[in-house]
């Protein structure tokens, strides 16, 4: 068998080739070894980890999204609470700051609530996400709404499960749960914006223990909560901070020119990828080699049809 000419392996956490050139204008987040999120600088790459075992993913690449809440860590304004109240308590958040804040229920029979305004794009599909870990609650709801309709997602920490629900023009497209260490876990919503409606507000209701949405609740009881995120896009991608106004975590770019691959044939070869946690979308490139125009292209992508395909587009003369 012969062996490759160019071998990128970037889940063996060994140091990435110098020869790879690679650009993020901003900063991005990423979990570590160690099972702690950081922050990468700009053009820092991110070698992500699992989270539980810490063994490594691979090099992540992510497209270009938006935090589009103001404050993703402090619950204040704008965020606007109903029958219960973010105390002065904390523990300790994914990124191992004394950050996470506790949300406390009233004693009354009611429902217990908070949410921030947001303005939505019609009929687009965004995502809305939080950090959350059992307090003396452990259910609760994420949802997307506007006047008329609602995208909505319950959530039970304990039984890791997930239920959707959407009226008046929602449409939900899925929930996740997702374990980050320390008996933290990362709640997912995903659904489509009502088709004519823009105003909006993601809402976060606290639940009783039976999943009841009114019930008489009592002063220590509540969960603790952190690093809430909306961003238009059907799935949740890495933790954007915010404080203060949206934000938005640049794409990464990575590339090598071929000229300094030994043994690169222009003429002809194979490209083999292997990637985890593929998101689908329209011409979303796993690899590619280009001469930087579209009549030069051989790569492999996925399509929103939840498909790999391949993209061959060579003009008479070469690709060098």
């Amino acid at each position: 068998m012969t062996s490759p000419i160019l071998d990128l392996d970037f889940a063996s956490g060994e140091a990435l080739d110098p020869r790879l050139s690679f650009t993020r204008a901003s900063t991005g987040t990423y979990f570590d070894r160690n099972g702690q999120l950081r922050t990468a600088p700009a053009n820092q790459p991110r070698v992500d980890h699992d989270p539980l075992t810490g063994r490594p993913l691979g090099l992540l690449v992510e497209e270009a999204r938006t935090n589009l809440l103001k404050y993703s860590e402090t619950f204040a304004v704008p965020w606007l609470t109903s029958v219960g109240a973010f105390t002065g308590a904390r523990n300790t958040a994914p990124n191992g700051n004394n950050a996470m804040v506790w949300f406390e229920e009233y004693t009354a029979t009611a429902w217990r609530l908070f949410y921030q305004d947001v303005t939505l794009t019609a009929g687009v599909t965004y995502t809305a996400s939080i950090f959350a870990k059992i307090g003396t609650r452990f259910r609760f709801t994420l949802s997307l709404q506007t006047a008329s309709g609602t995208t909505q997602a319950s959530f039970n920490l304990k039984a890791m499960t997930t239920t959707t629900a959407s009226a008046g023009g929602g449409s939900v497209a899925g929930a996740s749960i997702q374990h980050v260490g320390g008996g933290i876990y990362r709640c997912s919503m995903t659904g489509i914006a009502h088709p004519t409606e823009t105003a909006g507000k993601v809402q976060f209701n606290l639940l009783g223990d039976d999943g009841s949405l009114i019930y008489s609740g009592s002063e220590f009881n509540g969960i603790w909560l952190w690093g809430a995120q909306l961003e238009a896009g059907a799935w949740a991608s890495s933790y954007i901070p915010t404080g203060g106004a949206a934000a938005t975590r640049a794409a990464d770019v990575a590339s090598m020119p071929l000229a300094q691959v030994k043994g690169w044939d222009a003429s002809q070869g194979t490209v083999l990828v292997e990637a985890a946690g593929l998101q689908y979308g329209s011409d979303a490139f796993l690899a590619v080699c280009t001469d930087g125009t579209t009549g030069n292209t051989v790569g492999v992508y996925t399509n929103a049809t939840n498909r790999l395909r391949k993209k061959v587009s060579v003009r008479e003369h070469s690709l060098r």
